[in-house]
């Protein structure tokens, strides 16, 4: 490797880690051990080595101090060395001076978290005027905690995410921190931007990634974790709009921005939405490939959650694929660790299971299970207002209706999905594919294949506004 390349991957990991364990204002205190500019220009010339024992004895105390994983990586290597490391002293000198950093960091990181408690029982109006006046949290750790509150809810309740990211961005607009901290302001804008997506509001979730892109590039954040980040947000959106190969550029350089910093979580979730960017482009193969790899990087304890969106995502392409005793098999093999996730709150896992189910037990013949499934998330759906869901699954139901001869039950299924898409408003080619359908039913004439392509085109729509459906074959 390089000495430039390793040099900047080594002032990367510095950078993040010190930068989001401990404030500014702690580090203050002790500006003698601080990481200079000139030091480390001294250390990348390569042109003095005092420069190079001084920065490593720097780096070992405020990331051994604040960093498990860090200290246990440098101790090991300092047992190893013996007294051949000429500035272990140094290290010992350092170590007193930070001692008292710690208890500073645990009493703010206390008092941040039951300020958070407090602030999450107030109403959405009455939230900013505490956190203005709580004056002396004011700082990077409550910023943080804002997003990463904001983070927590989604998919769930994206209008509550997109307040508290807000929130995070009115912080530090208040306090003057924007420049100081570009990581916190492109993370609460992106996130702001993911929030509009899942609202349904594509112009403005196009807005706020624009913003947030545009301080990323004019601001510059060293944090391949907060680019990585971005990306895999803005590509979302890309593939709500269909952009599929933006979507997977964007994917594949954040997979390969984790995977540099060895976040094997983030790198999971990455390669999870590169396989739905597949699944998207009628691509279950490719799909399954980046699914299988994501596995590979999730532990299913330790991210239990990523590990289940993979294992469905499989079972999902399999069945896309006509297997579906292997999609069954898939679905089902995990099955403890799955009912310990819904019963903790995972309701998408458990929404998105039962219609796979559902799904397979249609194409299994199982007429009994499969209604008994679809029509599970045919009330969700409708509960949830989510017109497109609501009107596949109808869909779907009355082709279960059409293959047990119920076809009066089919038509009435049918009825209420054009109902559907006229009060909401779908695209006109939409509802025009939904009367085709209503017809073909009503005049009793063969309609299980134009019920499965309506189904499919109705999907396809959600992702692809301008797609065109052919009624004599399957959706354009």
């Amino acid at each position: 490797m390089e000495w430039a390349t390793f040099f900047s991957a080594f002032v990367t990991i510095l950078r993040r880690h010190c930068t989001l364990l401990v404030e500014d204002s702690v580090f203050a205190m002790s500006t003698d051990i601080h990481v200079s500019r000139e030091l480390l220009r001294a250390v990348y010339e390569e042109d003095d080595s005092a420069a190079l024992i001084q920065l490593l004895a720097i780096i070992h105390e405020h990331l051994s101090s604040l960093c498990p994983t860090c200290a246990e990586e440098i101790e090991a290597f300092t047992e190893g060395q013996g007294s051949s490391v000429p500035f272990l002293g140094t290290f010992e000198t350092v170590t007193r001076a930070l001692d008292t950093l710690r208890p500073l960091i645990e009493e703010e990181t206390a008092c941040v978290a039951a300020f958070m408690d407090s602030l999450r029982q107030q109403p959405a109006e009455e939230r900013w005027s505490l956190i203005a006046e709580a004056e002396d949290l004011h700082g990077r750790a409550l910023v943080s905690a804002l997003i990463s509150e904001g983070r927590s809810h989604t998919p769930a309740d994206p209008m509550e995410a997109l307040l508290w990211a807000q929130l995070a961005e009115e912080l530090l607009r208040h306090l003057g921190l924007g420049a100081d901290h570009p990581d916190l302001w492109v993370q609460a804008i992106a996130y702001q931007g993911n929030a509009q997506r899942q609202r349904g509001q594509l112009r403005a979730a196009e807005r706020e990634f624009s913003r947030s892109r545009l301080i990323l590039q004019s601001v510059g954040v060293a944090d391949p974790a907060v680019t990585a980040e971005l990306d895999s947000l803005q590509a979302s959106l890309h593939i709500d709009l269909h952009q599929l190969e933006q979507a997977r550029l964007l994917l594949q350089r954040a997979a390969l921005l984790f995977k540099s910093i060895r976040a094997d979580d983030q790198v999971g979730r990455v390669l999870i939405q590169l396989g739905i960017a597949h699944e998207y482009d009628a691509d279950p193969m490719a799909a399954m490939e980046v699914t299988h790899e994501a596995l590979a990087y999730l532990d299913p304890d330790r991210h239990r959650h990523l590990y289940l969106c993979a294992v469905l995502s499989n079972a999902r392409y399999h069945y896309a694929q006509g297997d579906y005793d292997t999609a069954l098999d898939i679905a089902v093999y995990d099955e403890d660790l799955i009912e310990t996730e819904i019963a903790g709150g995972n309701t998408w896992l458990d929404y998105n299971l039962r219609w796979l189910r559902g799904r397979i037990a249609a194409a299994r013949e199982e007429y009994s299970e499969a209604e008994s499934y679809l029509t599970s998330i045919r009330e969700d759906a409708i509960e949830r207002a989510d017109p497109y869901d609501a009107i596949v699954v109808n869909t779907e139901l009355a082709l279960l209706c059409y293959r047990r001869h119920q076809n009066d039950q089919a038509l009435s299924l049918a009825a209420e999905a054009l109902a559907i898409s006229q009060a909401h408003e779908l695209p006109q080619h939409a509802i025009a594919a939904l009367m085709l359908l209503t017809d073909t039913l009503r005049q009793g004439e063969p309609a299980a294949q134009l019920l499965h392509q309506v189904a499919e085109f109705i999907q396809k729509v959600r992702w692809n506004p301008k797609a065109q459906f052919a009624p004599d074959g399957l959706p354009s």
